[in-house]
């Protein structure tokens, strides 16, 4: 049983504390929203992490639902070690030096599920760029999906992560649409994957467009 937390008093003390900590430019986007209530402006930004934290969850889902179809298709399509036999932009191809060198530091083996684990989001959604790719093989982990129909919503995704990975308030987005949009993509890799993160996830009791965690 879980026991609940007692109510926080947001002493002048710690309001001061916790500003001086995080900065007035910080909080800036929260104290507009809460019109200059400091109290509020806290409590925003103690609900922009905890709904960060929500997606952070489903794009970990999403990510490596991605680079493992990604990387089954391509390797048998073409090889295991499929990213030093394509066409690569100069981005990808870099980022696959880096995984190798991550890698030698750590000194472990240099193999192909290593590297592809290696890898970021970055990564994967820059591959979908490649109209080549997509024609010769990509599309078959896509069946009936043009190009543009994975990369605009994986590169979307890519955007949204990056603002989240720097802590970024997201609280303005339209989160539903940011929601549909993950769980769309991993539809689209597995049914019973999207199922299963959209029932584990802590987002799903929020109803995003208007019940997410108080700020009152």
């Amino acid at each position: 049983m879980v026991t609940p937390m007692a109510p926080f008093d947001y002493t002048q003390q710690f309001v001061d504390g916790v500003v001086a900590s995080l900065s007035e430019d910080r909080l800036t986007p929260y104290l507009r929203q809460s019109k200059g209530d400091r109290v509020k402006a806290i409590k925003l930004y103690e609900r922009n992490i905890a709904v960060s934290e929500g997606f952070y969850s489903i794009i970990h889902v999403l990510e490596i639902a991605l680079r493992n179809t990604v990387h089954r298709t391509l390797s048998k399509q073409i090889a295991e070690e499929w990213f030093d036999q394509v066409g690569l932009s100069a981005f990808s191809a870099k980022n696959v030096a880096k995984a190798r060198e991550n890698i030698r530091k750590r000194g472990k083996d240099l193999t192909a599920s290593r590297i592809v684990a290696e890898l970021g989001f970055g990564f994967w959604a820059d591959i979908f760029r490649v109209n080549g790719l997509w024609m010769n093989h990509l599309h078959h982990a896509f069946p009936g999906r043009q190009r543009k129909d994975i990369h605009v919503p994986v590169d979307a995704v890519r955007k949204f992560r990056n603002r989240i990975s720097h802590q970024e308030s997201i609280l303005a987005r339209n989160l539903s649409d940011d929601y549909a949009r993950i769980m769309w993509l991993i539809a689209e890799i597995s049914p019973e994957t999207a199922q299963w993160a959209d029932r584990q996830s802590r987002l799903q009791a929020w109803h995003l467009e208007t019940d997410l965690p108080s700020s009152t």
